[in-house]
């Protein structure tokens, strides 16, 4: 992947620990990332801190920035997008979550402002049921020109992607919680790639190299409900971290759908609840269709 000298101030940015959006700013005002990785360290401490100038200038940042270069350089359809590219997703600057940089790997075309789509999750040990409307959906989706969004967690979201992409050409983003060149679970890496050979998007929040964390398998959801415009929840107990999930989508005022099932099974609580709230009642893709599609 070849990149402009602003293209690659902001790649080095993204690897200096502890950077916030808030940061970005106040570098704006001194000209821009090119301009402090030019600056003298005197004119660094004046512009950023002691503690970041010296962040810059370590060693740490200069070999994540090759390491990502490599991998970008490396990796058949790789590429970064920086937070002030035209494809970065806009809606996750206004949810106030928003890496300096995204990873990508696939099809950039997904990432387009225009073409709105949902997240996708639901319970990681779906019953049978579960399991059943997961595949389901996913065909349909599959079928399709709707766009989804979904992570590579074991359950309702990689069955889900699955059903998707056995149907040939899924419009699927895939989320990762490692660096773009790591996959977590390993045992997904095949779903991985046939969903990369259909025409679907790898992105990532985190530099190559990085691997698995508690704290990024609890980010990676966040982010990804973040960039979507909707979240479908196909399977949740009262108790699921997808109904915390659903809170976010409704203060960032994404639409909601919720997928009904048994009033005894424990599995459907948390989909009823949210019904109960307001969530879009969903039996079908044209449920859909009618709920969130048709009003954009």
């Amino acid at each position: 992947m070849r990149f402009t000298s602003e293209d690659a101030a902001w790649l080095k940015l993204s690897l200096i620990p502890n950077v916030k959006t808030e940061d970005v700013f106040r570098i704006a005002e001194f000209g821009g990332p090119e301009a402090l990785f030019d600056a003298s360290y005197g004119t660094l401490v004046k512009m950023v801190g002691e503690v970041m100038a010296r962040n810059i200038r370590s060693e740490t940042v200069t070999e994540a920035y090759e390491r990502a270069c490599a991998w970008l350089e490396a990796t058949d359809k790789a590429f970064f997008v920086k937070l002030t590219d035209s494809d970065y997703p806009s809606l996750m600057i206004t949810a106030g979550v928003a890496p300096l940089v995204i990873y990508g790997r696939g099809n950039r075309s997904l990432l387009v402002a225009d073409r709105p789509h949902l997240t996708i999750v639901g319970s990681g040990r779906p019953d049978k049921e579960g399991e059943y409307n997961a595949r389901d959906f996913g065909a349909a989706f599959g079928r399709s020109d709707l766009a989804f969004s979904v992570g590579l967690y074991p359950g309702v979201e990689t069955l889900f992607l699955d059903a998707a992409v056995n149907e040939g050409h899924a419009r699927a983003i895939v989320w990762s919680s490692t660096g773009p060149d790591r996959i977590w679970p390993r045992e997904n890496a095949d779903l991985l790639r046939s969903t990369l050979e259909a025409e679907g998007l790898l992105l990532s929040s985190y530099a190559p190299g990085t691997g698995i964390s508690e704290d990024a398998k609890a980010f990676q959801p966040t982010c990804r409900l973040a960039a979507a415009s909707g979240l479908l929840v196909i399977r949740a107990t009262r108790h699921s971290e997808c109904l915390q999930l659903a809170r976010l989508a409704g203060d960032w005022g994404r639409e909601l759908f919720a997928v009904p099932g048994s009033i005894h099974d424990p599995q459907s609580k948390g989909c009823h609840l949210l019904l109960k709230q307001g969530a879009h009642l969903t039996e079908s893709i044209e449920d859909v269709k009618e709920g969130f599609f048709g009003r954009h």
